[in-house]
């Protein structure tokens, strides 16, 4: 009976023994598996905490921003200094110009970083001044460019001598002429269309996917 027990106790105690040496191997491999598992959410909570900034300070300048446009609002209908210097460059600037629209902004800065205190004839007189001279020189600008697009596309002549230009510019992938060329628009529509097909056929021939959109669109 004894040596039943021994035997059943001893198959037992061996059982338990292995099974607990199962359990001492595969410990380490649970350790493991759980870290990674934490640092995976350690850097998910981090990646959270920082979009969670972000979205909240984006809340605080939408805010921020809100505030400022209605005390602007305000400001244009019940501030005297505002109400006149916006009469006097609406006075000074034409309708529907850029100009007017820089000019108000800059009377808007003035509100919010010096006061009303700082709104007097002298400062508008130089805003509009310096409006004034920003549209000049845009305007300057413009002429000069016009003046240089005017100046190269007399040098193609004729459209009959563009469409030879523009065929010899494809031929040779020169991507930037083509460009060039096409930006003049002094080729019809009509001419442009006659042409297209074979100007295509060029440039799928040479495999110049960039010219292709360019001359697809043109």
């Amino acid at each position: 009976m004894n040596g039943i027990l021994g035997g059943g106790i001893g198959i037992f105690v061996a059982l338990f023994l292995l099974a607990l040496a199962v359990l001492w191997f595969l410990l380490p491999f649970a350790i493991f598996g759980t870290k990674d598992k934490l640092d995976e959410l350690i850097i998910e909570s981090r990646k959270t905490n920082k979009q969670l900034i972000v979205l909240i300070e984006t809340l605080r300048e939408t805010s921020n921003v809100n505030n400022k446009n209605e005390k602007w609002e305000i400001a244009q209908k019940y501030t005297t200094e505002v109400k006149s210097g916006l009469e006097f460059i609406y006075s000074q600037i034409k309708e529907n110009s850029r100009s007017r629209s820089a000019a108000k902004s800059a009377l808007k800065e003035v509100f919010f970083e010096l006061g009303i205190s700082a709104i007097n004839k002298a400062l508008l007189e130089n805003i509009v001044e310096i409006v004034h001279t920003h549209e000049r020189e845009r305007e300057r600008e413009a002429e000069k460019a016009l003046e240089k697009i005017k100046a190269e596309s007399q040098q193609f002549g004729s459209e009959e001598d563009l469409i030879e230009k523009l065929y010899d510019a494809v031929g040779k992938s020169q991507l930037e002429q083509v460009s060039k060329i096409l930006s003049y628009n002094l080729i019809s529509s009509q001419c442009m269309s006659m042409h297209k097909n074979a100007l295509l056929e060029i440039t799928r021939k040479r495999g110049d996917k960039a010219l292709e959109r360019l001359l697809i669109h043109a």
